[in-house]
């Protein structure tokens, strides 16, 4: 094997640890936000309720409060943009997983392939590495932390990779 295609093999490591760790950070930032919308949507739909039985009972004050919270929700949602931004985070965290895998598709296969076909597919997922990049989303720390310890843990190793009990 050349030294250019030890340089692109080690970057290509580097490269796909990099989208790992970002695809795993905004899967779970994903995942955290959709808890978020459905707690969301719980609390709104408990707040018409509780207007109702308010306003049923007597407390017209609360039943007010609770009505207006119903009525205001969904216009905070929308202001807040949140559907937009977990869609973004969804397209995101399946293109790092999609670039992760072409990262170790062009390490494992097109090496075989030779360095030319090494070196293309490098130059290639280069690019739309470059061009994910751009959205430039920045999950919480908390979330890198976290992604940090279930990939360490090994939660993201395939039994494939993994050595073989003799």
């Amino acid at each position: 094997m050349s030294p250019a295609a030890e340089a692109t093999i080690s970057e290509c490591r580097r490269q796909e640890e990099n989208a790992n760790y970002t695809a795993v950070q905004l899967l779970m930032w994903l995942r955290d936000l959709r808890r978020w919308k459905r707690l969301y949507l719980i609390t709104q739909l408990a707040a018409g309720a509780g207007a109702a039985i308010a306003a049923v009972g007597g407390a017209p004050l609360l039943a007010g409060g609770l009505g207006a919270w119903a009525g205001v929700a969904p216009s905070v949602w929308d202001a807040m943009k949140l559907d937009a931004h977990e869609e973004s985070i969804r397209h995101h965290a399946a293109e790092f997983t999609r670039l992760r895998d072409a990262f170790r598709q062009a390490r494992s296969i097109e090496l075989a392939k030779g360095d030319a076909e090494l070196d293309a597919a490098f130059r290639k997922g280069m690019r739309e590495m470059n061009e994910a990049r751009r959205a430039s989303l920045t999950p919480p720390e908390r979330y890198f932390k976290a992604a940090q310890r279930k990939i360490q843990r090994g939660d993201y190793e395939h039994t494939i990779d993994m050595p073989k009990a003799k």
